[in-house]
């Protein structure tokens, strides 16, 4: 559609014609150009708040009437319109908004002075949300409660091809008498049901000969076991 102020033709046109052309007068001359073409910039960020707004906008055409009354009348006294508010507040990190612009559904209440919400139903699927208070009812009973750190405060001489149990004869703590310093002193015993942590660190000496082996054993049973070859160094 042609804006022009002047006949096209009557070599004083001044406006634009359609979206190509543009008419100006420039130091006393009449000078016709293409008419500038703003990019469309579509970066993530600006598709994410243009989506976002649209679906603000189509929210508030799904409000009732008496729905935008209230926004109008909160909108007022900031000298806005209750579309402007209302758009302003959708686009603020807010779950209460925030869900139904992305056609989401939830059930709670929402706390909006500490912003989250309350009275979640109990998980059941595996991307369900859990509160603190159903995390701490369902974990088991503290955290670290039953171990034991003993060593041996001397050398221990052991053969080649002769494997020997190694004696624990101090210990740093014991909470629930895991270990005797007197009876089968190089033994573990638990006594509280439960998932351990079971470390072992040892120094040996040089030995350009044998091999060196260290094994734990559960009942007899080798579940543990670090070997290295004869080796000059500790």
């Amino acid at each position: 559609m042609a804006k022009l102020k002047k006949p096209l033709l009557s070599l004083q046109a001044i406006g634009s014609l359609a979206k190509s052309i543009s008419f100006r007068r420039s130091r006393s001359k009449n000078i016709a150009g293409k008419k500038p073409e703003v990019p469309d910039a579509k970066t993530l960020a600006q598709l994410s708040w243009r989506h976002m707004y649209q679906k603000a906008v189509a929210l508030w055409h799904a409000l009732s009437d008496a729905e935008k009354q209230e926004w109008e009348s909160l909108a007022r006294p900031k000298h806005m319109t209750g579309f402007a508010w209302f758009v302003s507040q959708a686009l603020k990190p807010n779950p209460g908004l925030y869900l139904p612009l992305q056609g989401g559904k939830m059930q709670g209440s929402i706390d909006m002075d500490k912003y989250f919400i309350t009275k979640l139903p109990e998980p059941v699927g595996d991307q369900d949300a859990a509160s603190k208070k159903y995390h701490d009812d369902n974990l088991p009973a503290g955290g670290y409660t039953e171990g034991c750190k003993v060593y041996s405060t001397s050398s221990q001489t052991i053969y080649d091809g002769a494997p020997a149990n190694l004696t624990f004869n101090s210990e740093d703590y014991d909470t629930d008498e895991m270990h005797d310093l007197v009876i089968d002193p190089e033994r573990i015993t638990i006594k509280t049901a439960g998932i351990y942590l079971i470390t072992f660190h040892g120094h040996i000496q040089q030995n350009g000969a044998g091999e060196r082996q260290a094994d734990i054993l559960r009942n007899t049973s080798i579940i543990a076991r670090l070997r290295q070859a004869a080796d000059t160094l500790t």
